[in-house]
């Protein structure tokens, strides 16, 4: 992809997640949207796992993808830089709607459309009322996921001086309980933006097929939600034909293939990972990459391991430092304090043909110590937290057949 459609989709990513998914009851998107700009990647032809969920990128040519913590952004253009597309899945923890007025949210499906829908039209009030015009906007009861509202818009975007005409931007999406953790939200959504008059003639097919590949992990994708505290749709509640959700099981990865596993991993975490790997998983037969057994038929598993460390309580801290004065930033600077650190694993296991069979994303949540002005780097995961991720990726592929003893 050339730096200019780079660009123009990293642009599009920011405004998408912006305008598409902050009128949800996702609070934490305004936070999230800065950490879904570049870098990207392409996205991968098999499926991604998150906790609780698991979908593939839409089908099609072009698609890249930006990963976060809580889900991705997939984007692509098609002939011009006025014609993209998005695809969405993010998931958020900690709001209660309840202290909002709306304590039957995880009890009355009803309730729960009309707080999504109340979310969405309160951002869009506070949003950027001379760039974005609401020609539609609609969300009603769906059962397509289990317990969800089904939303729809069409948005007229007035783009910077630089753009000559106006776009409009059409989206379709699923706001949804997860199953069995109703403080958990995730949204699935899909959006298309050009010029009046022009739209891809592969849309619906590559929206539906997008939205096919969707599930939850372990709970049916369609239907009422049978989850602790998630009743059924009350009658009269409406919902479209179901259509059933892609299997992630992977024939070709069955317990039938090789059973030798070669992991490929950061020289510097080489050791880490193979102690890891033993000690989540003994008796499997398992490599490092370079091993002489390697050239027998096998399975690779790669693993890429990261940190990312929240320094947002430190910045707030920082300004109110300035504020008190040298003392304050004194005694700022020597205080301990928490630095809340996300550690990442991206996983993809291919055949013994190079196929790419399977994707994973995990995280791990951990904390370091700092003090009140300033985090400590942490440029990747230290041996306990490698050794989390590995077991919760071991789990997963164990859950699936993937692993042969």
């Amino acid at each position: 992809m050339t730096p200019a459609r780079d660009t123009a989709n990293a642009s599009r990513t920011t405004a998408v997640v912006r305008s598409l998914l902050a009128g949800s009851a996702l609070a934490f998107l305004l936070q999230a949207c800065s950490s879904y700009g570049p870098p990207t990647e392409p996205a991968p032809t098999g499926r991604i796992e998150y906790d609780g969920f698991s979908f593939a990128a839409p089908p099609g040519p072009g698609w890249t993808i930006t990963r976060g913590a809580d889900g991705v952004v997939m984007s692509r253009m098609l002939e011009s830089p006025e014609h993209t597309q998005v695809a969405v899945v993010l998931r958020s923890t900690g709001f209660d709607p309840a202290l909002v007025g709306y304590p039957a949210y995880a009890t009355d499906r009803e309730v729960f459309t009309r707080y999504v829908k109340a979310n969405k039209e309160n951002s869009q009030a506070q949003g950027d009322q001379s760039r974005f015009v609401m020609l539609s906007d609609d969300a009603i009861t769906d059962s397509r996921f289990g317990y969800c509202a089904r939303t729809s818009e069409k948005v007229e975007d007035h783009t910077p001086a630089t753009r000559k005409h106006m776009l409009l931007m059409e989206t379709w999406g699923y706001t949804c309980l997860m199953p069995g953790a109703p403080k958990f939200i995730v949204e699935v959504a899909f959006s298309e933006r050009a010029a009046p008059g022009v739209q891809d003639a592969n849309l619906v097919e590559t929206r539906e097929a997008f939205f096919r590949g969707f599930r939850f992990s372990g709970a049916a994708t369609e239907g009422p939600a049978s989850a602790s505290g998630i009743a059924a749709a009350g009658a009269g509640a409406s919902a479209p034909a179901a259509t059933p959700a892609a299997s992630t099981a992977t024939p070709a990865a069955s317990a039938a293939t090789p059973g030798l596993l070669v992991l490929t991993v950061r020289q510097s975490q080489r050791e880490s990972v193979r102690k890891g790997f033993e000690k989540a998983a003994p008796g499997i037969a398992m490599v490092l990459e370079g091993d002489p057994r390697t050239a027998e038929p096998h399975r690779n598993l790669r693993l890429s391991f990261s940190a990312q460390v929240d320094r947002s309580g430190q910045m707030s801290n920082r300004d109110g430092a300035a504020i008190g004065g040298l003392a304050a930033v004194l005694l700022g600077s020597i205080t301990p304090w928490s630095c809340p650190v996300i550690h990442s694993l991206q996983a993809s296991l291919l055949g013994p043909d190079g196929t790419e069979l399977r994707t994973w994303t995990i995280t791990h949540k951990d904390k370091h110590v700092g003090t009140m002005l300033a985090c400590p780097d942490v440029e990747q995961p230290e041996a306990g937290a490698i050794f989390e991720l590995e077991k919760e990726l071991i789990r997963r592929m164990r859950a699936e057949n993937l692993l042969a003893h």
